[in-house]
């Protein structure tokens, strides 16, 4: 997964987190958690490149850094969602928002950000150590949003990528 974009969102209708390698056609895993999903799509993606190789095909090459960041127009959650994203120290906001992990050649380690909270990220070692202390950030960008009486953005980029809405 070294170099490669990997998303991580919730699916609704299958009540799991996915977490998709785009630049790999058809690779993706599921688990009950981000963490649990992104471990399954390391043995998947590893699958995947050894089939690919096998066969000939051409391997895609890696993408160092989303091509998409920042926020959207802003909207007020209602208090359902809030307490949705509230849930899990921050964990929820992960059920809420996509959540895009990459290597980052500049800064030697992995980048885990959820692409609609503007500043809302964090880095690791490891992609899971990323994702771990994204729920540590998340937790507190909640805080402080909610604090300062902001309004969150809405999940727009779930729905552009996937065509899935958040619930």
């Amino acid at each position: 997964m070294h170099g490669y974009l990997v998303i991580v969102f919730y699916s609704v209708e299958d009540e799991v987190y996915i977490a998709d390698i785009p630049d790999m056609k058809y690779c993706s895993a599921f688990g009950d958690t981000p963490e649990q999903a992104l471990a399954e799509l390391r043995i998947a993606s590893t699958a995947w490149l050894e089939v690919a190789a096998e066969h000939r095909d051409k391997i895609p090459p890696a993408k160092r850094k989303p091509d998409f960041y920042g926020v959207g127009s802003e909207t007020t959650l209602d208090a359902e969602t809030w307490a949705r994203c509230e849930t899990d120290a921050g964990g929820g906001l992960m059920r809420e928002y996509i959540v895009v992990v990459f290597y980052s050649e500049e800064d030697e380690a992995y980048i885990a950000d959820i692409a609609d909270l503007k500043y809302c990220s964090a880095f690791g070692d490891t992609p899971e150590q990323a994702l771990a202390e994204l729920r540590i950030a998340s937790a507190a960008w909640l805080d402080a949003v909610r604090e300062n009486g902001k309004p969150m953005p809405p999940a727009k980029r779930k729905q552009e990528l996937y065509g899935v809405a958040s619930d």
